[in-house]
């Protein structure tokens, strides 16, 4: 099941590592020199009137804090938000319908605040959000899960059962083609151990991981953390350096039975 495509240039790619480096610079400089050296970063910033002049003054900057203040430095800990759903919003993430529309609406819940409800009645449809990550920088994907229902499938490995209460999808590109879109998908699955992994029932482009099994975990916040770079290792075999978007889903069209699930924030870290 092909969920997205995304295409990036690498021009790109550059120009989102010199903007994160910049926001990761300002960050720094607004927590250890205080507000006035944050003024003269941004008038600094200012004077420079071309784009890239500006761009490499701030990457500069972000050096020379690494050089010279590698204590600020290593205190810093890069997160790269992939949503914050206290913010209640649907801005940057697209809809992928497959067979219907799972509902998807946020809810306030006692222990995470708002949330992502996603309830699906016989359905298939994920929510995407491109953003390109550097996963040699941010390597941790983390998110939080609860599933109430899990689908009422009898083997995950085939097109029939290819449903699940949750997933997480990391989407990246491994050469200029359409055909070139891969899938890394974390999984709720209902019958597999954790561990398990295999190529999705419809296309060998994605790659199935399971995070959480069964129902022992049922109606409980789950939090998860996995280096991303190192499961495409494993699953594909291959090295790569960004993934190009981040989708979930929970689905049950193929066993026409329901699956109840909620999502909490998901972010990358460097540790």
């Amino acid at each position: 099941m092909k969920l997205y495509n995304v295409e990036l240039s690498q021009k790109e790619i550059l120009y989102h590592r010199i903007s994160q480096m910049m926001r990761n610079a300002e960050r720094i400089a607004e927590k250890f020199y205080g507000a006035v050296n944050i003024l003269f970063f941004t008038s600094c910033s200012c004077y420079c009137k071309d784009v890239r002049s500006a761009a490499l003054f701030r990457v500069l900057l972000s050096l020379v804090v690494v050089v010279f203040f590698p204590a600020a430095a290593c205190c810093f800990e890069a997160r790269v938000s992939i949503s914050s759903m206290q913010s209640r919003s649907f801005d940057g993430w697209q809809e992928k319908e497959f067979a219907g529309r799972t509902d998807y609406a946020f809810v306030e819940e006692e222990q995470k605040g708002w949330v992502l409800k996603a309830h699906s009645e016989g359905t298939a449809s994920g929510l995407v959000r491109e953003q390109v990550v550097d996963i040699s920088a941010t390597p941790y994907l983390h998110w939080s899960w609860k599933v109430e229902l899990l689908p009422e499938v009898a083997d995950e490995k085939t097109k029939g059962g290819d449903d699940y209460g949750a997933r997480i999808y990391v989407i990246f590109k491994t050469g200029p083609w359409f055909w070139d879109t891969r899938a890394l998908n974390y999984v709720w699955s209902s019958n597999y151990k954790v561990g398990e992994t295999w190529p999705n029932a419809f296309t060998s482009n994605a790659c199935m991981v399971v995070v959480q099994s069964g129902d022992e975990e049922l109606g409980k916040w789950v939090d998860e953390k996995y280096n991303v770079k190192e499961d495409i290792a494993a699953c594909f075999g291959i090295d790569v350096e960004t993934i190009r978007a981040v989708a979930l889903m929970s689905d049950s069209d193929n066993s026409k039975s329901q699956a109840l699930a909620y999502y909490s924030d998901i972010y990358f870290t460097a540790n």
